[in-house]
């Protein structure tokens, strides 16, 4: 952090007057990635829909238990006239309906999730007031049960639901880790877009204050005719260039500075991007990567409900294309009265049985072919599916090399960068002495320059690398945890 000390002192002494406490902020990777990445706009929206798809979930889970409704009807006013044939001779006469009809009833329904079918259990009242003929009758149904249900396949076709309603909530918690892991690989990229801005600024102000003494070094040397005129020349134009070379790094800082505060939604202006020193495991094993990716990745849980869902199709289609039917079972006690006291005396017994056959007999192999295509697409989806898990493991192989290989070249690159810095400094003051040219000096800029671009490579892979594995892993190598423990 020496570099950033004396890229401050040299602010402190170019504009003294413009550097305020606002401009002094600094911003950590880990403070952007774990704080404000989770406060940030588009982290809040996806909280508001994970929250949407628990909520979802939760009603599922309650309408699995009875529930209760209460039906009322009120008014259903009726007065027109209305056509009616007679029975005896097949006249039509018109009549005048002029009535109120009032219902209100209480069911509780249950799903069975045995058999597959629908329990119901009720009461209900029904009062109609004729007005043409001043009179009012009751109808009531103190209790009734209904039951009803497919005879096969009802209960499977029920466990799939279940099944796939379970694994899409498992789902939706694992891609809102996911999403979040995402917003913070975002992030990350445009941390060390700022970055490497930020480190070109620093790096050419801290040349650009060297150079002006090398140019007064320079100056000297051709006066007493140590150099020539071309040497002093090249000495002043990179003494030029370094200066406008740092008034554009700055200014891309500046811009790329803004665009990550905004994505952040913080409220910042200038500011300052620290450094960040290497606090990630040293070597990530492939197995142990597969491992959780395994275990957490929304992907492959994804292509498990694929398969249940091409598995409920399939028996689906063999459901509709075969021999089937459906069952309706209906008791209760009812009863007609004029005053609401009688309608509930001496109820009358209520019972229906339905049952309906579905039985194809010849339709020239289509329903053949329905389950053929079932079977196909169930077969397609498995082959998809285990594709897609090819693809992945070779995207995990990959993503774990490069990352043992940044680590590696991280270590190296900082201290690759650490010497040349060193070198430029030794360069400068052997040119003072005369030990070395101005093409030398210049090539020692030049190689200080790529060794400084090496380091923040490499920093940049090793970060994006490791953050890349944690998203698909859904684990932090860190801290031991999974996301979930984390996010949640």
């Amino acid at each position: 952090m020496k570099g950033g000390a004396l890229y401050l002192f040299f602010l402190c002494l170019l504009f003294p007057s413009q550097l305020t406490a606002q401009e002094l902020s600094t911003l950590r990777l880990n403070e952007v990635l774990h704080v404000y990445v989770l406060q940030s706009p588009v982290a809040q929206i996806e909280q508001k829909e994970h929250q949407n798809d628990l909520l979802q979930y939760e009603n599922y889970r309650k309408g699995l238990l009875p529930s209760v409704s209460f039906s009322f009807n009120p008014v259903a006013f009726n007065r027109s006239l209305r056509l009616l044939q007679s029975p005896e001779d097949g006249s039509y006469s018109s009549v005048e309906d002029y009535a109120n009809s009032s219902s209100a009833g209480i069911t509780i329904s249950q799903r069975i999730g045995f058999t597959g079918g629908s329990l119901q259990i009720g009461t209900n009242l029904s009062y109609l007031n004729e007005f043409s003929d001043k009179r009012h009758s009751f109808t009531t149904s103190p209790f009734f049960v209904s039951y009803s249900q497919q005879l096969w396949g009802g209960r499977k076709l029920f466990l799939f639901d279940k099944k796939i309603q379970e694994a899409e909530h498992s789902i939706s918690i694992k891609k809102y880790c996911s999403k979040i892991s995402k917003i913070q690989e975002e992030a990350l990229e445009l941390f060390f877009i700022a970055l490497s801005h930020q480190l070109e600024s620093e790096l050419t102000l801290l040349n650009s204050a060297a150079n002006d003494t090398l140019l007064s070094i320079a100056k000297t040397k051709l006066t007493h005719g140590h150099i020539t005129e071309y040497d002093y020349r090249q000495v002043e134009l990179q003494t030029i260039e370094l200066q406008l070379n740092y008034r554009l790094a700055r200014k891309q800082y500046e811009e790329s500075f803004r665009a990550l505060c905004t994505y952040l939604g913080l409220e910042r202006n200038n500011g300052r991007l620290i450094l960040p020193d290497f606090d990630l495991p040293s070597l990530i094993e492939r197995q142990e990567v597969e491992y959780y990716v395994k275990q957490n990745n929304p992907t492959l849980t994804e292509q498990e409900v694929n398969r249940l869902e091409a598995e409920k199709d399939f028996f689906n289609a063999k459901m509709e294309t075969r021999f089937n039917g459906n069952l309706s079972l209906n008791y209760g006690i009812n009863q007609y009265a004029e005053n609401f006291t009688d309608a509930y005396r001496h109820a009358n017994k209520l019972q229906t049985v339905t049952l309906s056959f579905q039985i194809p007999i010849w339709q020239w192999g289509i329903n053949r072919n329905k389950r053929k295509i079932a079977r196909n697409t169930y077969q397609a989806r498995n082959l998809e599916i285990e594709n897609i898990i090819r693809k992945f493991r070779d995207e995990i192989e990959e993503c774990t090399d490069n990352y043992n290989h940044s680590v590696g070249l991280w270590q190296l690159s900082e201290r690759a960068y650490k010497l040349s810095r060193e070198q430029y400094q030794l360069a400068i003051k052997s040119f003072a002495l005369g030990h070395v040219s101005v093409y030398e000096l210049t090539d020692a800029l030049q190689k200080q320059h790529e060794t400084m671009l090496q380091f923040y490579s490499a920093m940049r892979d090793t970060y994006a690398a490791y953050y890349r594995l944690r998203g698909m892993a859904l684990y932090d190598f860190k801290e031991k945890k999974n996301l979930e423990e984390i996010y949640l």
